[in-house]
């Protein structure tokens, strides 16, 4: 199963039900099926889905969300200084309201681990 077919169905088993999300949008640059990707093309696929999104959700998988993660956190949590990125894990970075997620640290807010 590919990386693309995974993250729809997490979202859908975790997410498509709720409240939680109004809007999805999937990528077609990151998941085609031809090429590897990097935090920095996730990055920019984020920034470009909506400029003044005040909120935003990423269903993904690893290695590139804990690469995200890494590039982004302004301090890396306990639970990824290992290096690892739990199964159903989940980290909230504070964004500015005025501008776009960018190459920028972030401070982590709130995070989820299952136990």
């Amino acid at each position: 199963m590919s990386s693309a077919h995974r993250t729809k169905e997490t979202y859908r088993r975790a997410f498509a039900k709720t409240d939680f999300v109004r809007d999805k949008h999937y990528s077609e640059l990151i998941y085609n099926g031809r090429r590897e990707f990097t935090p920095e093309d996730l990055l920019i696929e984020l920034a470009a889905i909506d400029p003044v999104t005040t909120s935003l959700l990423v269903v993904a998988h690893n290695p590139p969300v804990l690469e995200l993660m890494l590039l982004l956190a302004k301090e890396i949590p306990h639970s990824l200084r290992k290096f690892h990125y739990r199964l159903g894990a989940a980290y909230v970075l504070a964004l500015p309201d005025d501008r776009p997620v960018g190459l920028k640290r972030y401070e982590v807010v709130s995070s989820y681990l299952p136990s």
